[in-house]
């Protein structure tokens, strides 16, 4: 049994699950910044290539401190992270609740967004405020090959 954790399936409790839930309402409404986000939670590439030419920065932030980089890896989106990432997306920069693009993608449970991540230079060690790391949700998803990509680069637990 992956994902293990002392015998058991390593279990977020609600608040923690919550902290790593992408809020949608985050990227409701019509501003550049809320556009360009959602773009990123979506997949739509134009959109976000557009942003960038335009000057967003990869690091631009919604109402949650959410970044368009957390929002491809909660949206599953790897070629997004791709993009983000050669353009200067910071794979350490938290929302405000102290969540790490890392810890969205270990919760999605996509092994694909975690190794680019960690190719990046993504701290394993980060907590949020809750004391989450990648790693607790990476076992809380039950993705064993994210588990193990995580140990191997250092994430303890």
């Amino acid at each position: 049994m992956s994902g293990t954790q002392s015998g058991t399936l390593a279990r977020l409790n609600e608040k923690e699950v919550r902290a790593l839930t992408f809020r949608k309402d985050g990227v409701e409404g019509y501003s550049s910044t809320t556009k360009f986000i959602k773009a990123a939670y979506t997949g739509d590439k134009d959109y976000v290539e557009f942003g960038v030419m335009q000057g967003f920065s990869p690091n631009l932030q919604n109402k949650y401190g959410d970044t368009a980089l957390i929002a491809a890896c909660a949206g599953n989106q790897p070629s997004i992270v791709r993009y983000l990432l050669r353009k200067g997306a910071d794979p350490n920069f938290p929302n405000y609740e102290g969540s790490t693009p890392l810890m969205f993608a270990a919760f999605a449970g996509n092994i694909e967004i975690i190794n680019l991540l960690l190719v990046a230079g993504a701290d394993v060690s980060i907590r949020n405020e809750l004391g989450t790391t990648a790693l607790k949700a990476a076992q809380h998803s039950g993705c064993a090959e994210c588990i193990t990509a995580l140990k191997e680069a250092g994430a303890e637990g």
